[in-house]
């Protein structure tokens, strides 16, 4: 199995998505440097993993969250209180938006 090269179509479109603005030399280095992390990987393409179950961390981890239950609240006036502004049903915040 071979690595695919990335492509100059390929640079654009992540430095579009990434909000990047990339000049020629800079794309054409970005991707040069991709290509080289790709090259890599180029020998973990042949390791043989047909035995090997597949994980989501190194060591047998248990989830580590609380059972889902319903819990009281401490309820919307004591909320209320260490908000430094609000009125009498939410927290009053600067406008951000126009």
């Amino acid at each position: 199995m071979s690595i695919k090269q990335i492509t100059a179509d390929t640079v654009t479109y992540l430095a579009y998505q990434a909000r990047i603005a990339l000049d020629d030399a800079r794309a054409a280095r970005m991707l040069a440097q991709l290509n080289d992390e790709l090259a890599s990987l180029a020998p973990l393409a042949g390791v043989d993993t047909a035995g090997v179950e597949p994980t989501t961390h190194v060591y047998p981890v248990e989830t580590a969250t609380r059972p889902d239950e319903v819990q009281q609240s401490c309820g919307r006036e004591a909320l209320l209180r260490n908000a430094p502004v609000c009125t009498d049903e939410a927290c009053v915040v600067p406008k951000t938006v126009e």
